[in-house]
């Protein structure tokens, strides 16, 4: 949401947060591999919104953590006119945050289960790959929330950079890690997306206010129960989302290491 709405400030770009892709056509779509239905609501949503922009003299474009799925069908439509962003974080800091909103965690208030890997085979698809592979499909049910959300971390960001690797010209994807974020790489991404009309003071301000963020204290609790839009009125402070890795049950430390473990190195080659 915070990263949309600094795209959105460009004078020359329209920037949405998670507008095209529907929660409940995911999870037929990861069990099945028909991916149709998705794409189908995604360009639904995208090709009137583009046009719109595009007569307005803008860009356009969605930050979403939906949309994987679509961009395959989205180089089909825009071709060489369209750009990729991987925004990514580290694979147990999403985790905490993934509890708190209620990612596959069935007591959560706002309980939200989007994905799970297929059982059964469905051909020469890419649930065939590792990062999603069968045997996810046979511990599945077996999983508390934590490993699910390793293996989700690792099977969305695998799918996405199969996806950056396959293109003829990657010169049009780029990683941004969340970590990195500073007023320089966002000029950087600025600069890549072509987005105008934004300044080092613009930058530095939306930087310092919190949008969306996940609470952690009783005082970040009564500000997301007022729905301010500095906290997700969707999360809890959760115990078990707060506890440092090196307190994490032995069965979790070892979802980590064979489940996200191996895409982490790729994206945080130096310190892993």
């Amino acid at each position: 949401m915070w990263l949309a709405r600094l795209l959105d400030q460009g004078v020359n770009c329209r920037c949405v947060h998670e507008y095209s892709t529907p929660y409940a056509l995911l999870k037929p779509a990861w069990q099945s591999g028909d991916l149709s239905a998705v794409r189908e609501a995604g360009t639904t949503a995208i090709l009137p919104a583009v046009r719109e922009a595009n007569a307005a003299g803008k860009k356009w474009g969605e930050v979403s953590g939906l949309l994987y799925f679509l961009f395959p069908e989205l180089e089909r439509i825009f071709g060489v006119s369209a750009k990729y962003v991987l925004l990514v974080r580290r694979p147990v800091t999403f985790v905490r945050s993934a509890l708190a909103r209620g990612f596959f965690c069935p007591n959560h208030p706002h309980a939200l289960e989007h994905a799970a890997p297929p059982f059964s085979s469905v051909g020469k698809t890419f649930f065939e790959r590792p990062a999603a592979g069968s045997e996810a499909a046979k511990r599945w049910a077996k999983w508390g929330p934590v490993e699910k959300n390793l293996w989700y971390w690792a099977a969305v960001n695998s799918y996405i950079l199969n996806f950056f690797d396959e293109l003829q010209n990657n010169e049009r994807c780029m990683v941004l890690r969340l970590e990195d974020f500073s007023v320089q790489t966002m000029l950087t991404l600025l600069d890549f997306l072509c987005v105008k009309g934004l300044n080092v003071a613009q930058v530095k301000i939306m930087l310092e206010k919190p949008i969306n963020r996940t609470p952690t204290t009783l005082d970040d609790m009564v500000s997301a129960g007022s729905n301010d839009g500095r906290f997700n009125p969707f999360s809890l402070s959760l115990q078990e989302a707060a506890l440092p890795f090196r307190d994490w049950p032995e069965t979790w430390q070892e979802a980590y290491k064979s489940l996200a473990l191996p895409l982490e190195l790729r994206l945080y080659t130096e310190d892993v």
